[in-house]
């Protein structure tokens, strides 16, 4: 009976999956708090993607032995580029609300504390599906800097890039981490006061992606960073793990 229940459930995620994805209206998501595993999938599946203060997404299956699923990898490779992409499925670390903004992963933010939310749910359940950009447009807000972790600052995206960025091997990756912790390590102790906040922030982000790489499962690991290369190669495999099985 458990096992019937788990099928069930993974069946109609997919359904559901489906049906965001052929409806001619449009779709509409909120994060307003955390979006993990088959939550981001599900939001990463609509068209527009707004987040609150409050919210968060992640993918940590890979932590848990298993592989982003729920259409996760399909979508985190269409609306991310392919180093975050990676970076985020690999390492299961979250993304707050200005992250998700700057990743491309929400398409508006919208000031819950300023009492902007329920607004927005009413007007876009009376708007007719033509005009909700209204509502959006007149709801949203810039996502506020205090909100940024660091990660899209120019100097950590670069060492994201530089480590995440290339095809291959889960070992690979955690070498070229290794020697981007090195380096970042060397730049940290050789600098002056006016970069050192810049350069601890980069060394920041890369000992937290190494933290989560190693709390991750190989044999998950592995299959997940398969599945993303075979998804930024020809995107035409579907729902995350599925695509390790063409």
């Amino acid at each position: 009976r458990c096992s019937y229940g788990r099928d069930r459930v993974r069946a109609r995620r997919y359904e559901t999956l489906e049906r965001l994805r052929e409806r001619q209206a449009p779709t509409v998501a909120v994060a307003d708090g955390l979006a993990y595993g088959a939550g981001a999938g599900v939001f990463m599946a609509c068209a527009e993607r707004v987040v609150t203060e409050k919210g968060a997404l992640a993918m940590p299956e890979c932590r848990i032995g298993l592989v982003p699923d729920a259409g996760a990898l399909h979508f985190l490779t269409a609306h991310c580029e392919p180093a975050v992409a990676r970076y985020l499925a690999l390492t299961g670390l979250p993304l707050n609300a200005r992250d998700m903004v700057d990743a491309g992963l929400a398409t508006r933010y919208v000031p819950r504390k300023e009492g902007q939310l329920e607004p927005l749910y009413a007007e876009l359940a009376a708007a007719p599906s033509s005009s909700i950009d209204a509502a959006l447009d007149r709801r949203g807000a810039p996502a506020p800097g205090r909100l940024a972790s660091g990660l899209f600052s120019d100097a950590t995206l670069a060492s994201v890039r530089a480590v995440f960025g290339d095809t291959g091997h889960t070992a690979g990756v955690a070498a070229r981490l290794e020697d981007a912790r090195t380096e970042a390590r060397r730049v940290v102790g050789s600098c002056g006061w006016a970069t050192r906040e810049a350069a601890e922030g980069v060394l920041d982000v890369l000992d937290a992606a190494a933290d989560g790489l190693s709390r991750g499962c190989p044999t998950a690991l592995a299959a997940t960073l398969v599945a993303l290369e075979r998804q930024l190669a020809d995107g035409t495999a579907r729902h995350g793990a599925r695509a390790m099985l063409r």
